[in-house]
């Protein structure tokens, strides 16, 4: 009996070990190496998975961002967020400027609000007169965001990737730890009733 407790202790560890450390080399292959290396005796190259489909990731996140780029609510989109950011703008230098003078400043605060909120209405609208359908057709916006990917050091998508999903990839790596420590035992069962 106590040899099947530490068999099945061992085992558990083992497992754990093994599943941890697999888990942890291939999210580490997920990005290294980042250039291909070649094996010699069986005459294969073998690439990191994300530096080696970069290109095609650019190509793909290019088009998702074209076909977002270039909806009208994208357009309304950025128009609001303009109108926003230019009336803040705009109180908030109104204010400065008017703040060296009480008596002004005393007559015209209450209007400032309304006053930003007018002037930036008429300054996006200006500025967004100008983007027409058409010239948003003419931007190749999936060329504009690929290039930029495909620019990208195989580090910057490493630190990209990390940033937004360490503890994602954290999880994976413990999956392994757990799914050894369940598979250990389970073999150890097995081989203690062949035996």
């Amino acid at each position: 009996m106590s040899n099947l407790v530490v068999l099945l202790g061992s085992s558990t560890l083992v497992g754990a070990l093994v599943g941890y450390v697999t888990n942890l080399i291939a999210v580490r292959m997920l990005f290294h190496p980042y250039r291909p290396v070649k094996i010699p005796l069986f005459n294969i190259r073998f690439q990191g998975l994300l530096p080696s489909k970069k290109d095609e990731f650019a190509d793909r996140i290019g088009e998702i961002a074209e076909v977002y780029l270039k909806t009208s609510s994208f357009k309304e989109e950025l128009e609001d967020k303009m109108g926003q950011a230019l009336k803040r703008a705009l109180e908030a230098e109104m204010l400065k400027i008017f703040s060296s003078y009480p008596i002004i400043s005393s007559l015209i605060s209450p209007y400032i609000d309304r006053l930003a909120q007018m002037l930036s209405e008429k300054v996006v609208d200006f500025l967004s007169g100008g983007i027409t359908d058409e010239t948003i057709k003419n931007i190749d916006i999936k060329g504009l965001v690929s290039n930029r990917i495909k620019s990208l050091d195989p580090e910057e998508i490493e630190d990209f990737y990390k940033r937004f999903a360490k503890k994602e990839l954290r999880m994976i790596e413990y999956a392994g730890l757990f799914l050894g420590a369940l598979i250990g035992p389970v073999e150890a069962l097995i081989l203690a009733f062949i035996h």
